[in-house]
């Protein structure tokens, strides 16, 4: 945790000039497959990080005000940038008293990566053969959980490689709201995603597109249990 002060901010930039930043947002916007709720709070994070460079200082309940969104949704959102490298969050805490305030939020210089055609070649698609839809949504809404999360995973992605990464986001997206809905409901929700995201055709990024698919299907169960909750 570091000292919420001018030579802390100094420390956490990474860029030399706005200019440096606003080209790394844009690498970042080209290279993933980011949601629309996802590019709204890099943009905000952009527009307010301008005196360090990169480095801001909003609480994750004024970026939820700034594009709609519920508090949750910002953590959430902000824990799949940094999961993809393309922010890092660090704890402050007050010089004056030590108690911690809002973090910084610090966007991350973009890193080339090579993927080759080989690589891309290589992803396994949805194991559907050996899984009907009804087997791979059984056991994940109205029963208790038999396995862990990742068997479930792992039933229905072969490729282990893939099946990591998108349980990995899978894992940053629920890490928060863990204690608001059963874990069994966000299960579901997951594999539905996944499910949507190996029916689509001719997507490239599948981590990339699970991860937009996902993020609306947690975004409509917020909206819907919000709705539920206005009529008790």
């Amino acid at each position: 945790m570091f000292l919420s002060c001018e030579d802390t901010y100094k420390r956490l930039t990474r860029f030399d000039s706005v200019e440096q930043l606003n080209e790394a947002i844009r690498k970042h916007r080209e290279s993933h497959e980011l949601s629309s709720t996802e590019l709204a709070v890099l943009d905000v994070l952009s527009r307010y990080s301008c005196k360090y460079p990169g480095v801001s200082f909003l609480t994750k309940n004024n970026i939820g005000k700034a594009i709609g969104k519920s508090r949750r949704t910002v953590i959430r959102v902000c824990n799949r940038l940094e999961a993809l490298g393309i922010i890092k969050q660090y704890e402050l805490r007050r010089k004056s008293d030590g108690q911690q305030t809002s973090n910084a939020i610090v966007v991350m210089p973009f890193i080339e990566r090579c993927v080759t055609q080989a690589t891309a070649e290589s992803v396994t698609p949805l194991n559907s053969i050996l899984l009907s839809n009804k087997e791979l949504l059984h056991n994940t809404s109205d029963e208790p959980l038999s396995t862990s999360p990742y068997v479930r995973f792992k039933q229905i992605i072969d490729n282990k490689k893939l099946r990591n990464k998108i349980y990995g986001v899978w894992l940053a997206h629920i890490k928060y709201i863990r204690g608001i809905y059963d874990e069994s409901e966000l299960l579901y929700i997951g594999i539905r995603a996944v499910m949507v995201t190996f029916k689509a055709n001719n997507i490239r990024n599948k981590v990339g597109y699970f991860n937009g698919v996902l993020d609306r299907m947690l975004d409509r169960l917020h909206d819907v249990n919000m709705q539920s909750a206005s009529f008790v």
